[in-house]
């Protein structure tokens, strides 16, 4: 169970720091582009806490359901990690737009829009992946 939940954690950590590496690499007009539709998004009054929670949790039981499959077959094992990968990515994407363009507020708006939703997904998501593989 260590080596697979080191595995996991590694495959995380290069799927967050690939998503941060994408979104610093991006040409001027596509990083303002997709910051400013983030941003907008994180500013909107209507969307509160709750709302941004909600639809936070209706994408990621989506990929929970995706995950389940694996379970019963041998063949669809790499999907959790794929999911996984995918997951941090995300997040590592958006930590990175957030950060080239609102550096004064990233922190605010990571610990506040980013980080709530992702405090329970992602160790739910590495200990799924895990039990794949047991």
């Amino acid at each position: 169970m260590k080596k697979i939940g080191l595995i996991l954690i590694f495959i995380f950590l290069t799927g967050l720091f690939s998503g941060i590496f994408f979104s610093t690499n991006l040409s001027q007009t596509a990083n303002d582009t997709l910051s400013a539709l983030m941003l907008t998004s994180f500013s909107d009054s209507d969307a509160g806490f709750l709302k941004a929670f909600t639809s936070s949790i209706i994408s990621n039981f989506t990929l929970f359901i995706i995950m389940i499959p694996a379970l019963f077959t041998k063949y669809l094992k790499p999907v959790p990690v794929i999911v996984l990968w995918y997951k941090s990515f995300a997040i590592g994407f958006c930590s990175g737009l957030i950060y080239i363009n609102a550096a004064s507020q990233a922190l605010l708006i990571s610990v506040t829009k980013i980080l709530p939703q992702n405090l329970f997904i992602i160790p739910s998501f590495i200990i799924f992946t895990a039990a794949v593989f047991l």
